[in-house]
């Protein structure tokens, strides 16, 4: 299963990212993303596979503290919903 091998490779390589970089917003940001990234395609391998759901999820539907965005504002979308819940 690639998006498990994928999942687990980030988040491994994730505390060296944080060891090695500066250590800014703007980087933590990044693996943040990534982080995410790996785990939305994890989600949705499993809701695929496993659970038989065609439908996939393009965002967590995880609520976050805002990141500031380039204008210092923080921004955080509305979770999405799951279709699938809606039966």
């Amino acid at each position: 299963m690639a998006a498990a091998k994928g999942m687990d490779a980030m988040f491994w390589r994730s505390p060296l990212r944080m060891q090695e970089q500066a250590f800014d917003e703007g980087s933590w940001t990044q693996i943040v993303e990534d982080l995410q990234s790996v785990r939305l395609d994890f989600i949705n391998c499993v809701r695929r596979e496993f659970v038989g759901l065609l439908h996939t999820i393009e965002r967590l539907p995880i609520v976050t503290p805002p990141v500031r965005n380039s204008l210092g504002q923080g921004e955080n979308p509305p979770p999405e919903q799951d279709p699938a819940s809606a039966d």
